[in-house]
């Protein structure tokens, strides 16, 4: 899976009317945290945001962080733990960045996609596809954006 890059600076301001004033300068508030680091509150471009979500169809994102402050820059692995969406402005209001260990697994739900027509369907049967997503546990660099599973093969009454 490929590693994106993605640089953000550390922000003092919060409350809402600091949101507000970024999100006009079309930036975005967000947050970083990890299990051995203190929460930082950071700010970036809604832009280069945009170009990763553009380039990977996967929810689960794995990037490299450059958390710039006044003592210099940082560099640390994360993943997209959650987006905040405005639905009616198509923008977003705030990323949540975890901080991960690249020897460490992880836990993650992976979509579950059913690729070609099964056998059964032109006998007058119909799929029923119980799981949409599935949870895996893996490396972070054997993480994959989807499942595929060919139903070609199943008949009437198959599972």
């Amino acid at each position: 899976m490929e590693r994106y890059q993605l640089a953000v600076k550390v922000r003092e301001t919060r409350g809402k009317e600091a949101a507000k004033k970024m999100r006009q300068q079309m930036k975005i508030p967000g947050i970083f945290y990890g299990a051995n680091s203190e929460p930082v509150m950071v700010t970036f471009k809604e832009g280069e945001l945009r170009r990763i979500l553009k380039n990977t169809a996967s929810k689960n994102i794995i990037m490299g962080l450059q958390i710039e402050s006044s003592e210099g820059t940082d560099s640390k692995v994360v993943i997209l733990k959650e987006l905040q969406l405005n639905p009616l402005k198509n923008s977003y209001l705030h990323a949540d960045f975890c901080e991960i260990s690249m020897d460490k697994e992880l836990t993650l739900n992976v979509p579950v996609i059913l690729i070609n027509t099964p056998a059964g369907a032109a006998l007058g049967g119909i799929l029923q596809a119980v799981r949409r997503e599935l949870e895996i546990r893996c490396l972070p660099d054997k993480v994959i954006e989807k499942l595929e599973v060919d139903v070609s093969g199943l008949g009437i009454g198959d599972t």
